[in-house]
């Protein structure tokens, strides 16, 4: 939902968006720039406003989803928040790039309910398009998921063993807070299901509902860590520390013996990355990455041509380039074809992001 509001567009791009914005005035018949003071009609003013807007969550749209970088698009979104307050898309994009600032040893869970609880009786809940508050509920779901997965897999040693103490405490603290943030989804699918049908609402409610489930039981389970000692939950604080309490069974392995790794800088241990959402793991850091092995098969080519051209008199060496020549174009030519099909699931995935995220 847009404010009537109106761009110029003689101002120029030298001068910041918010200043070639004005409010525009029902009784007037025509719209007159604040800054430049010229005047042209209302339709043509708001037009471009809506369209510029457009292009801005468009930008804040993808380096969110397809860039995993929360805090460029929290500034994108903030910025469209300060000039229009009443866009529900850039709210909701904005907690979206709040949760996406997470690591795992700072993760975001109380600021981003702090900023839904704030917001969701004044915007959220007024909104006349359900479906794009949904749609929200639904990202955010699946990125909490997507968190834990993550943070799971840097706080584990394999599948049934957490690295030391401080390791599970940090992971019952996550699995908490992600139940505390799945409860306020639960809470808002109820509340827009109050009285309506609203599409994928049942499905959504069933999935949080389950994984609700599933994260409690995670908190109640026994849990072992290398040396063979078992721990479970006693409680949690106030201050949200862990108590564990030790369990007298042993786990039947101990991977002392192994190097692990630790949440604090050791020597001797491997230090735990921080990063969850990671620039690099997205569909864009990975399009770079398989440009760069092509560019490095591209120079090795190039290198071997130079040898099999120098060496062209001397028969081993030659006949060895010639080899080296013939497997590197075979690869090159193997690689481009799977580029290429890599190229076109980039692009479906990403128009699937931008068209599926109707928030």
């Amino acid at each position: 939902m847009y404010s009537e509001k109106g761009l110029c567009p003689h101002c120029g791009k030298k001068l910041p968006l918010k200043q070639r914005i004005s409010d525009i005035d029902s009784v007037s018949r025509n719209f007159i720039c604040r800054t430049c003071l010229r005047t042209y009609s209302k339709e043509e003013a708001q037009l471009n406003y809506q369209n510029e807007i457009d292009k801005l969550l468009s930008k804040a749209k993808e380096e969110l989803l397809l860039k995993d970088d929360g805090q460029t698009s929290y500034k994108l979104f903030g910025n469209i928040v300060d000039i229009d307050n009443k866009i529900e898309s850039a709210h909701y994009g904005r907690v979206l790039s709040l949760f996406f600032c997470s690591t795992l040893r700072k993760p975001m869970f109380s600021e981003v309910e702090s900023l839904i609880n704030s917001e969701k009786n004044e915007i959220y809940r007024k909104s006349l398009e359900t479906s794009k508050y949904l749609s929200f509920l639904r990202i955010l779901n699946a990125s909490i998921d997507k968190y834990l997965r993550r943070c799971t897999k840097l706080l584990r040693f394999n599948k049934n063993y957490f690295y030391d103490e401080e390791c599970l405490k940090v992971y019952l603290q996550r699995v908490n807070g992600c139940l505390s943030l799945k409860n306020i989804i639960l809470e808002e699918v109820a509340f827009l299901s109050k009285g309506k049908e609203i599409i994928k609402g049942p499905v959504l409610k069933e999935a949080v509902e389950h994984s609700i489930d599933e994260l409690n039981v995670l908190l109640n389970y026994s849990h072992a860590i290398t040396t063979g000692e078992r721990f479970h939950l006693d409680h949690i604080a106030r201050n949200k520390e862990v108590l564990l309490a030790k369990e007298d069974k042993k786990a039947k392995v101990d991977y002392s013996r192994y190097r692990m790794s630790s949440l604090k800088k050791d020597k001797n241990k491997r230090y735990i990355k921080d990063k969850i959402f990671k620039r690099e793991d997205s569909i864009y850091g990975r399009k770079t990455l398989y440009i760069s092995l092509f560019i490095s098969s591209l120079i090795l080519f190039v290198g071997f041509v130079a040898v099999f051209l120098f060496f062209h008199e001397n028969k081993p060496i030659f006949i060895g380039s010639l080899v080296g020549v013939g497997v590197f174009a075979i690869c090159s030519i193997v690689f481009l074809i799977l580029f290429r099909k890599y190229a076109k699931a980039i692009n479906k995935r990403k128009n699937s992001l931008l068209n599926n995220s109707d928030y």
